[in-house]
């Protein structure tokens, strides 16, 4: 008896971008909470997202397909594209302000969590 054993290996490649409009704020945190979905398309290949009124998500559109095309087309590695799917996500944020003992301070609500953020805590907790 023979046989071909045959291995299939499914990944997800994911490009993300996160327009940088709080420098104080990590984009990191964003992994972590959810948003609402505003956009979203999924067809075996999509088109870049053309007509949204910030350009910066159209040319971070562009730039994710073509990479993704370039990347993994069959001409480069041993792989094809089976799916492709393109979502614009609207993650809520606040920036608020305060003072405390006289000097100013700040943090940030964010996700739909309602997940807090601050650089700079007034103190440290202590439990009497």
């Amino acid at each position: 008896m023979h046989f071909i054993q045959l291995t299939i290996t499914w990944k997800n490649h994911v490009f993300e971008f996160v327009p940088d409009r709080l420098p104080e704020f990590p984009l990191k945190k964003f992994e972590k909470v959810s948003g609402d979905a505003f956009f979203v398309d999924e067809s075996i290949l999509v088109y870049p997202i053309v007509g949204f009124p910030d350009q910066e998500i159209c040319d971070a559109s562009r730039k994710a397909s073509q990479e993704h095309h370039s990347k993994f087309s069959p001409q480069q590695v041993p792989c094809r594209i089976l799916q492709q799917r393109q979502t614009i996500e609207l993650v809520p944020i606040t920036h608020a302000f305060y003072s405390y003992s006289g000097k100013d301070y700040d943090y940030f609500v964010y996700g739909l969590e309602n997940k807090v953020f601050t650089s700079k805590y007034p103190s440290a907790c202590v439990i009497l």
